[in-house]
């Protein structure tokens, strides 16, 4: 028992320190939140412009996405452009100028891509996801050692077969939740994994050891 409370402590731990070096100065030019593989829609306000132009759109890693744009009014001021090449994470820098007030003008903004559009999780729930998988991670295998136990005893009941079944639920449920507020394809990868070996350890092999158990039984009963 210690030595799982060490190992979930150590995971925490282990998480926290990567979430500590990912932060963004959220007040400096941000746009806003793009999902993998959708279009994001970059914005400039500038009421007194006849142009705004973007210079570039860099990836992530620095390398350009997109040179010399010419942004498109729609209204208001409002200056837009549709952007489509968002197959990586992480942060895109938009470089820009605009006829200021009759002046050319340069302008930065930004923009984050998440696998799920969303802002990034904070460290409180990671935390929670990463205690909340190591306790899936050992009821399933706990499960699976107490069912084949079962299986060589012929007695494995309802009530077994409730617990695995309960479980393999409440472990799709965490994969959904994952791919919501996580937004980590690494993570959303292994909890796939998790639910396809489930479906078999959890789910499959207790309904086989239930009726086999079910049928023992009956025997059983007939032969006295």
């Amino acid at each position: 028992m210690k030595k799982s409370l060490l190992l979930v402590l150590f995971a925490c731990v282990f998480v926290l320190s990567f979430v500590s070096s990912s932060g963004y100065d959220y007040d400096n030019g941000f746009l806003g939140y793009a999902q993998t593989e959708d279009c994001f829609i970059v914005k400039q306000s500038c009421s007194t412009c006849s142009y705004t132009n973007i210079s570039s759109i860099n990836f992530p890693n620095s390398s350009r996405a997109d040179t010399a744009i010419a942004m498109q009014l729609f209204g208001g001021g409002e200056w837009s452009y549709e952007f489509c090449n968002t197959n990586i994470t992480g942060r895109y820098d938009v470089l820009g100028h605009g006829d200021l007030n009759g002046d050319d003008t340069q302008f930065k903004s930004w923009f984050l891509v998440t696998e799920n559009g969303n802002p990034l999780p904070s460290s409180g729930v990671i935390v929670l996801f990463a205690v909340t998988f190591l306790l899936i991670i050992s009821g399933l295998i706990a499960l699976l050692l107490s069912n084949v136990l079962h299986i060589i005893q012929w007695d494995l009941d309802g009530a077994d077969l409730i617990y695995n079944v309960s479980l393999y639920i409440a472990t799709f449920g965490t994969f959904i939740l994952g791919k919501e507020y996580l937004g980590n394809a690494f993570v959303n990868e292994i909890l796939l994994w998790v639910l396809s070996v489930a479906a078999i350890s959890n789910v499959f092999l207790p309904l086989i050891g239930f009726v086999m158990s079910f049928i023992r039984g009956g025997l059983d009963k007939n032969g006295k």
